[in-house]
């Protein structure tokens, strides 16, 4: 016991939280999954902002050698939400995740990073700068104590609590093994909406996109359409539109 309180006073002095089962912003995340028996985490690390928890969230994944085209595509879904009660929520990783996050902070929109190692291991190194501006201004979280180095299982676990998350998830590129489809896959558990946009013949990192068009996902051609989809689902509520014309 000594040691664990050793640790969340060491946690605390570096900026990082704990949310635990017990905690009312825990039960309102993951209580209803909890009681379903989905797979929910046994706690949260996080740094941030911990109200963002409490928005809408809207999950961005793909691949990490994402092609111009999918870039492209992130930048104008993404784009296409600015104005919306809505957090972006991806999962830290170079390609999608990173164009993701760094579309909504440029488009003043909020995001979550939900990392699939420890809180304070920069991985990838090339996102450290990133990693640093989200845990400042925006939001990181893991399930692994801080620090932790990042394994080959955990990220199909981090894809789990970014579906848990996430109201709806959009996958902007996907190769046919794409960790992007396990978050796919856990969204549809859930019986949360996922989204997705249509790529050409014979392009490897868009074949796990026209797969799931082929099994119950809603296409999406743009950013407004996209922000249209949400509203129709329900995620979003008109009168949460912030600085449109109603009559617009």
């Amino acid at each position: 016991m000594t040691d664990l309180k050793d640790s969340l006073t060491q946690y605390k002095k570096q900026g990082i939280g704990v949310i635990v089962p017990s905690d009312d912003q825990y039960q309102r995340v993951f209580g209803s999954y909890q009681a379903l028996g989905f797979d929910v985490p046994f706690l949260l690390y996080i740094k941030g902002n911990q109200t963002l928890l409490d928005k809408s969230g809207i999950a961005f994944v793909g691949s990490r050698q994402a092609p111009l085209y999918a870039q492209r595509v992130t930048q104008e879904l993404v784009g296409g939400l600015q104005g919306l009660e809505a957090c972006i929520i991806s999962g830290g990783a170079q390609g999608v995740d990173t164009k993701a996050h760094e579309v909504a902070m440029g488009r003043g929109l909020s995001t979550i990073c939900v990392l699939g190692c420890g809180i304070g291991y920069d991985y990838p190194a090339l996102n450290k700068r990133l990693f640093k501006r989200l845990g400042q201004e925006q939001l990181l979280i893991s399930e692994y104590p801080p620090g932790t180095a990042p394994r080959r299982y955990q990220f199909p676990e981090r894809n789990r609590i970014i579906a848990q998350l996430s109201k709806a998830v959009v996958v902007t590129s996907a190769g046919k093994l794409s960790g992007s489809l396990i978050t796919a896959e856990r969204a549809m558990e859930l019986d949360h909406p996922v989204l997705t946009v249509p790529w050409p013949l014979f392009e490897p990192c868009g074949e796990g996109c026209n797969f799931l068009l082929e099994t119950g996902a809603q296409l999406i051609t743009s950013g407004q359409h996209l922000r249209e989809h949400l509203i129709a689902f329900g995620l979003i509520k008109e009168e949460e539109i912030k600085g449109l014309d109603p009559e617009e």
